[in-house]
């Protein structure tokens, strides 16, 4: 019967001090996530890539339209080259861009509609010879 007692009081002095201890862990935060609001860092994000395979005879400089109309050279593609190409951060500013490919030696240019890149996002584009059969999946 003594021993009995001895557990209980023991099991009764454990109790509050496990409680304790667990609910300053759950209220303890381990440190604002990386990029919170007011930390002076921006937040990480997931590339938004473009996945990009080049069926054409000639080499294509790639780039994007913003609607401002600036033009972001993304790339240079070889004649039958495939490619993941990241999407700039600055792109990335919730404003739509349009993808532009444009073979050098050509009087041809492709021009996509205005696609939004975003957080993990990716663009598969496939360019023929004939620049207006290519297509664009967006995923």
């Amino acid at each position: 019967m003594g021993a009995m007692l001895r557990r209980l009081a023991a099991i009764r002095v454990r109790t509050p001090a496990l409680l304790i201890l667990f609910f300053l862990g759950a209220c303890m935060s381990p440190g604002a996530p990386h990029g919170a609001p007011g930390d002076g860092v921006s937040p990480r994000r997931a590339p938004c890539i473009l996945a990009i395979e080049n069926h054409n005879w000639h080499d294509v400089h790639l780039y994007a339209l913003t609607e401002s109309g600036e033009r972001v050279r993304l790339a240079t593609l070889g004649s039958l080259e495939a490619r993941r190409i990241r999407i700039p951060e600055t792109l990335m500013l919730g404003q739509r861009i349009r993808l532009m490919a444009v073979p050098p030696l050509s009087r041809e240019v492709l021009i996509t509609e205005f696609v939004m890149p975003d957080d993990g996002r990716t663009f598969h584009w496939t360019l023929r010879n004939h620049l207006a059969l290519s297509t664009l999946v967006v995923r």
